[in-house]
């Protein structure tokens, strides 16, 4: 589970392991071999070179800011990067493992710590009507009585 103790051990490196063998591995053959992707950067002259910098992305899917840094990656002299991800992705260890090796930051969301702390009180998942019921009471919306009749219902 991403909780606080997860999040302090987190040790994140100026060359990940994990982006170098993605980008290699897997983006190098899918953009250049399979898929003859054209990736490119507008106003790349733009990235300061030797600072951090943010880059914010708007994006449909899980993936889509590994085109961005493979390209990075490929032009040498532009820094690796740093990116937030869901923290529903951090619930299978092995794959956990693989996203901090990547230089991933897991971010819980409001859903994910309902579900994993209902999940560790009562052993069990939790069905669609209980997180409605505990989402509801959560951003304020039924007072707790009526919270409390449809949890029993649950």
């Amino acid at each position: 589970m991403v909780d606080i103790e997860y999040l302090k051990h987190i040790k994140l490196v100026s060359v990940p392991l994990g982006q170098k063998l993605m980008a290699t591995f897997f983006l190098g053959l899918n953009y250049n071999i399979f898929a003859k992707v054209d990736i490119r950067i507008e106003n790349v002259e733009r990235i300061p070179r030797g600072e951090n910098v943010i880059f914010a992305m708007n994006h449909t899917d899980r993936f889509n800011y590994w085109p961005f840094q493979y390209k990075m990656w490929q032009m040498k002299d532009l820094p690796w990067t740093t990116v937030w991800v869901k923290g529903k992705y951090y619930r299978n260890a092995l794959l956990a493992k693989g996203l901090d090796l990547c230089n991933l930051i897991p971010v819980p969301s409001m859903g994910y710590l309902i579900e994993e702390f209902y999940k560790k009180k009562t052993n069990r998942r939790i069905d669609k009507k209980a997180y409605r019921a505990i989402k509801d009471m959560v951003d304020g919306k039924p007072e707790v009585g009526e919270v409390l009749r449809e949890a029993r219902d649950v």
